[in-house]
């Protein structure tokens, strides 16, 4: 293990032109949020205005869950904008935890995406699952190795994220660490004992990933 790991983070590092394409490979975070197309209660939840959410859920509990054109709830666009105070104002209305957007993905899954550790915490200390997956498969701790996130990532392993998830590619948390040059995440995941050997959709483990993706040893 210690020989494995001391092997297998020496040659993390790619060239500035392999890093670049790689960075443009990655998804866009978050969503592209127009105000004035929000109702009252998402674009409160959306802004961080606790009173005005606690006032319409008094008022219509109903809302809580309520979706808006693109299917997202209010949970999903506080945890995209980072308002931990609307979220755990959510979920002590019982909010759905698992709700999911258009694209499949969760508000744990946003607040990931969006590195917003706190909605993050907030959202695991109450219950919500890490290992719901989105219309590609990815899971919360997919995102965090993404957003090349350490402390989110070890939160999620805390909270008995699925170490050995595999996406609709077939690429698990450790390769897309290797393939997006992610060395801290690849030690944290190798510490954790995650599988070295496990395959992608092409039959390659993120071992052959390193060799075949310019990485300098």
């Amino acid at each position: 293990m210690k020989k494995r790991l001391a092997n297998f983070v020496s040659w993390v590092g790619f060239s500035a032109r392999q890093r670049e394409r790689r960075v443009c490979e990655k998804p866009v975070p978050g969503y592209r949020v127009h105000k004035s197309e929000l109702k009252e209660f998402h674009r409160a939840a959306y802004l961080g205005a606790s009173c005005t959410v606690e006032d319409l859920l008094s008022r219509k509990k109903n809302v809580v869950d309520g979706r808006d054109r693109k299917n997202r709830t209010a949970l999903h666009l506080a945890c995209t904008s980072g308002q931990s105070s609307v979220v755990a104002l959510l979920i002590q209305w019982k909010c759905d935890l698992g709700a999911r957007d258009e694209e499949g993905k969760t508000a744990l899954i946003k607040a990931v995406q969006c590195r917003k550790e706190l909605c993050v915490t907030v959202l695991l200390e109450h219950g919500a699952d890490p290992n719901l997956v989105d219309d590609r498969q990815n899971t919360a701790l997919h995102y965090a190795v993404l957003a090349e996130d350490t402390s989110i990532a070890a939160k999620l392993l805390r909270y008995k994220a699925n170490i050995e998830a595999i996406n609709k590619p077939w690429r698990s948390a450790l390769t897309l660490a290797v393939y997006h040059d992610s060395p801290d995440i690849v030690k944290l995941l190798l510490e954790k004992r995650v599988n070295a050997d496990s395959l992608d959709s092409h039959g390659r483990t993120a071992e052959e990933y390193a060799y075949c993706n310019g990485f300098e040893q």
